[in-house]
Order: structure tokens, then C-alpha cells, then sequence
């Protein structure tokens, strides 16, 4: 039930954020006219042109109502970083084509031309909520993780870290930059285990079910689109809305839905519960019911290029806590609210620095990832 629950919401966010996108594989432009559409599509071709940006992001997510919890539970995260490759393979990764692929070697293959074409360079730090760090003295405020990806190789900075190791293996560097090369390491599996990846799946759903949900102007009536600016500045602003409580009451939708969760488990043999499913669907029209999401986007009118994006949710579980009631007894008396925020800044389009590799790390051969080396294989030194 919780897997099934897990499915049929994961699909519902899909759907919903494909349609939010202001720039999408397919440009969605709703009831705007001409003249703004066409903002869109430009900013569509120059964002599938770009070869390097830098942005800066901020998420935020709090969850009220949580039991044993004074106040808001809240998870902050904020990254800055850079990236640059190949405009053609970020155009591959992002196509349609990529989710609805049903052959996962075919699909790791690409993944692994796209690693070796990519190269970035990134710093996260999640804020944890103060409630977790008031009750034990050991978990930190904030941890931070700062990642490079050159020509394949992903390296992590062992020094942000170093706290969190002071009791760990003296086998693991406590400072300094370690390396791995994923993508050989990648292609090495891929070699030695072909069989293991015919039925990997994601979220529990086949990768193809994605695809028949990747057309912005499915169920497009539950999503609108207008521009916000005056039309006076050098950039156009673009809110768009999309309506869950509606897409859930769609009978449409959710015969889609059902058809394409029928499929995917008679593909492995077993048959679907109608029960769990009807069970499983309401529980997600309730967690839904009261949800909107929106999203705002700012496009340079020279240029075409996104400036900045913003992203928000809220999930009100109220009515999904009523109906939890009437089987169970351990339900919160305050219902959990989840909100979700997130803002994005992009600047210094087609001329970010030259990422490189970082002086000095240590990179773990990958044969030892894969038992093809002795466990004691000496670590290289990539300078």
C-alpha cells in the first residue's frame, strides 16, 4: 500500500511539474498571446544552446504539525556551483526519448556519454532543523558537501567533512579531495552485469511509464499560464499554476494512471489489486486535495536566457488525516503541512571558468569498487 501510495504521487508531481515548466521540450504557452509565446520559444533555443552557467539555489522545506515537535520543522538548502559540456548531449539527456526508455543498459550507456561530456562544480549545504540538533550534542547545524565532476571523475572534499569522520576508518583521508571515475566505473558494471539492469526500475514504476506523462499539453487544463510584467523592462516574467485537486478528479487521468500501474506489475508477473489501488488513489486525491503548484520564471528579452525560477508547494494532509482516522487511532491530532520552496538564480551564460580537477586528490581505483582489484589496491594520486 505504501509502495502503490508512493507510485500514484510521485506520477501525480510528475505530471504536475512537466506542465509548470516554462521552458519544456515542448513549449507550453497556454491562453498567452502570440507575442508572449514567442518569448518562450526563443527562451526554449537558447537554453538548449547554453554550454556553461553558474546559479545559486535555495531550497526550503517545513513541515508543521509534526508530533513531538515544537514549531515547524524546517530543512534548508542552499548550493551555488558552475557548469559546462555539450549543449547536444544535455539536449539528449532531457529529451522525452530518455524517460520513456525502456532498454536501462541503452540508457546508463547515454548517461555515461553525457557524465564524460559534463563538467561541474558544486557546494551544497543543508541546514538541519534546530529541533534534531537540540537533542543531540553530535548532530551539527549544517553539514556541507563540495563536488567537482571533470571528464567522468566525481571528487568530494574531505574537509567540510572532516567533523563527521573524527571517529570513522583511518583508511578514509581525513582531508583533501578524493576521486572516483564513475563513468568507467559505470561502463565496468554495465560489462561485467548486463542481466542486473533488465528490470531496474525508478520510484517502482518502468522508466517508459514516465514518458506518456512528458507532453506539456496533457491534462493542460489544470495548468495556467500568464505574464506578470508590464512589458516596460528588458525581461518578461512567466507564473504558472497547476491545479492537483483537479488533475486527481479526472477520470481520464486516472484510467491512465491505473493502465500504465496494470501494466508495469503484469510485466513482473502479478496481477493489480483494484482494492489496493482504489485505496491507494484516494489516499493521494486527499493528500492532494487542497495543493497547488506554482512556479515563476524571469527570461532575459535580449538574449532568452532564464535569470531565475521559482518553485512552490504546499501539501495540506488534513483531509488525508480524516481519512486515516477512521482505520486507526494513531493519527497526529494536528494534521502535517508540507511546504516547499525553492529559488534559483543562473548567470554568466556560455562563460563560466574553466572547471578542473582539483590538485593533488586521491582517486580510488574503480577495479576496486568492483572486486577486480585487491581490496588493498594503493589509491592513485591524480596530480
Amino acid at each position: 500500500m505504501r509502495k502503490l501510495l508512493l507510485v500514484l504521487v510521485a506520477m501525480l508531481l510528475v505530471s504536475g511539474s512537466v506542465l509548470a515548466q516554462d521552458v519544456a521540450p515542448e513549449v507550453y504557452c497556454g491562453d498567452l498571446a502570440e507575442e508572449d509565446c514567442a518569448v518562450l520559444v526563443q527562451s526554449q533555443a537558447a537554453m538548449t544552446e547554453l554550454s556553461a552557467v553558474a546559479f545559486d539555489l535555495q531550497i526550503d522545506v517545513s513541515v508543521t504539525g509534526v508530533p513531538d515537535m515544537d514549531g515547524p520543522v524546517v530543512f534548508a538548502l542552499t548550493s551555488e556551483g558552475a557548469y559546462s559540456g555539450d549543449p547536444e548531449v544535455f539536449a539528449m539527456m532531457s529529451h522525452p526519448d530518455m524517460a520513456a526508455m525502456q532498454d536501462p543498459v541503452a540508457a546508463l550507456t547515454k548517461a555515461v556519454e553525457a557524465l564524460r561530456a559534463f563538467d561541474a562544480d558544486l557546494s551544497f549545504t543543508l541546514s538541519l532543523p534546530s529541533q534534531l540538533v537540540a537533542e543531540d550534542e553530535d548532530i551539527p547545524e549544517s553539514i556541507t558537501l563540495e563536488l567537482l565532476l571533470v571528464d567522468g571523475l566525481g571528487y568530494l572534499n574531505l574537509e567540510p567533512l572532516a567533523p563527521l569522520f573524527e571517529n570513522g576508518s583511518s583508511q578514509v583521508p581525513s582531508q583533501g579531495w578524493l576521486g572516483l571515475d564513475i563513468a568507467s566505473l559505470i561502463e565496468a558494471v554495465i560489462e561485467q552485469n548486463p542481466d542486473m539492469f533488465e528490470d531496474m526500475e525508478m520510484f517502482g514504476v518502468d522508466a517508459s511509464m514516465y514518458g506518456q506523462f512528458s507532453d506539456p499539453t496533457a491534462f493542460a487544463q489544470y495548468a495556467t499560464i500568464t505574464r506578470t510584467d508590464d512589458g516596460s523592462g528588458d525581461t518578461a516574467t512567466f507564473d504558472t499554476t497547476f491545479d492537483f485537486a483537479g488533475l486527481v478528479q479526472d477520470p481520464e487521468f486516472r484510467a491512465l494512471l491505473e493502465q500504465q500501474i496494470e501494466q508495469q506489475i503484469e510485466a513482473q508477473g502479478g496481477d493489480i489489486d483494484e482494492e489496493e489501488f482504489e485505496a491507494g488513489f484516494a489516499a493521494s486525491q486527499m493528500m492532494l486535495a487542497n495543493s497547488v503548484l506554482t512556479a515563476t520564471s524571469t527570461i532575459d528579452l535580449t538574449t532568452g536566457y532564464q535569470t531565475s525560477a521559482t518553485f512552490s508547494m504546499v501539501i495540506d494532509t488534513t483531509e488525508l488525516m480524516a481519512m486515516a482516522a477512521e482505520e486507526s487511532d494513531d493519527v497526529p491530532e494536528v494534521p502535517p503541512v508540507v511546504t516547499f520552496n525553492l529559488a534559483l538564480n543562473l548567470s554568466q551564460f556560455n562563460d563560466v571558468a574553466e572547471i578542473t580537477a582539483p590538485a593533488g586528490a586521491v582517486v580510488i581505483p574503480f577495479e576496486s569498487m568492483l572486486g577486480m582489484a585487491s581490496p588493498e589496491a594503493e589509491a592513485t594520486d591524480a596530480s
